[in-house]
């Protein structure tokens, strides 16, 4: 029993009519899951600072501070990621030189969480400061290593952050600096959970195939209608 060009074309455009919702989908969960946010922070205890995040999967927090300056001079106040021991047994990493301390206390949906900055990768301008959850151990010179089940963990949707600084050295007391909030995606890494929509980084190859098939949709429809520019002329 064969199929009718008019049944044919019914059941291609439903085809691609999903195809166009998935990739529309998959699309916005990119865009969302691949844009860092900022938000100003002046390190003085007591300062604060809000944000919102939305996230269409859970994700764990991955933030950092970001320290700039004019005059390409060196700032040792904000450490040395050089580090010291055998993290894979430890389960933490120490440095000798973790640069000013500065504490910050993130709420949200109820709960508070206290972070501390790791030392800068570099001393010069930009310098970043991963944040880390605080495990108060008595070693200002540890940080925990890798994120656990104690870290802040985003819910499907939005999440309002209220971020508080607590504590900062007196070498950085009052400088003003920004804080990110890594996307839980990106080219080379990305989250649990995230894996599908690493392949929308090639969206645009996926927009044009479903271009290329509407195009072949229309032709499908001038048959299965028997159009004609002729036939279809006014008198």
């Amino acid at each position: 029993m064969s199929i009718s060009k008019t049944a044919k074309f019914k059941i291609h455009l439903s085809i691609w009519s999903v195809l166009v919702f998935a990739v529309s989908a998959g699309i916005a969960g990119f865009y969302l899951s691949t844009r860092e946010k900022t938000v100003d922070l002046v390190l003085q205890p007591g300062a604060s600072a809000n944000i919102s995040i939305l996230r269409p999967f859970p994700s764990t927090l991955s933030s950092a501070l970001i320290f700039q300056w004019e005059g390409g001079r060196e700032r040792p106040e904000l450490g040395n990621t050089k580090s010291m021991g055998n993290f894979s047994k430890t389960g933490y990493v120490e440095y000798p030189n973790p640069g000013s301390p500065v504490k910050l206390k993130i709420s949200s949906a109820g709960k508070s969480y206290i972070y501390e900055a790791k030392p800068a990768k570099t001393n010069v301008s930009p310098a970043i400061r991963n944040l880390t959850f605080f495990v108060d151990d008595g070693f200002p010179n540890r940080f925990q290593g890798t994120p656990s089940s104690n870290w802040l963990h985003f819910s499907s949707g939005i999440s309002d952050l209220h971020i508080e600084v607590i504590e900062v050295g007196e070498n950085i007391l009052g400088e003003k600096i920004k804080l990110v909030i890594y996307p839980p995606l990106a080219f080379m890494l990305f989250t649990t959970g995230y894996g599908i929509l690493w392949f929308f980084y090639f969206w645009p190859i996926y927009t044009l195939i479903l271009i290329v098939y509407a195009m072949r949709l229309v032709v499908m429809w001038r048959n299965a209608s028997d159009w004609s520019p002729l036939k279809n002329d006014p008198p």
